[in-house]
């Protein structure tokens, strides 16, 4: 079977259209909008994409958040387990993380949740 060149280049637009879509439609997909913490004072949303340090002083300690690189997390808490620390970066709309004893919750929005190791 000999292939002519109308139908080469006919097959070589549609498959560089295929991987052009699939691009853009996963670069939508994968990018998170904002971070937002949750205190008992209210809610409070930031730019996932501009790095900054969130910081709550209370009575007990410190909480800290530190938002950098399209992650967050949890990098200092007075809490005795320390388990919001550990459950380290909330990756774009991978989930959220919370420090219970100082009330403060944080979760990724504006991204499309979809399966992730945690999920399994």
């Amino acid at each position: 079977m000999k292939i002519n060149l109308p139908d080469a280049i006919i097959a070589l637009f549609v498959l560089i259209l295929i991987v052009l879509t699939a691009f853009f439609l996963y670069r939508n997909r994968a990018s998170a909008v904002s971070v937002s913490i949750h205190t008992t004072d209210g809610e409070e949303i930031y730019p996932i994409g501009e790095n900054r340090i969130w910081e709550r002083r209370d009575e007990n300690g410190v909480v800290r958040i530190e938002i950098r690189d399209g992650t967050a997390a949890f990098v200092e808490s007075y809490c005795r387990g320390k388990d919001c620390v550990r459950t380290g970066d909330i990756v774009g709309g991978s989930g959220a993380a919370a420090c219970l004893p100082a009330r403060v919750w944080m979760e990724v929005e504006g991204a499309e949740n979809g399966a992730d190791a945690q999920t399994y």
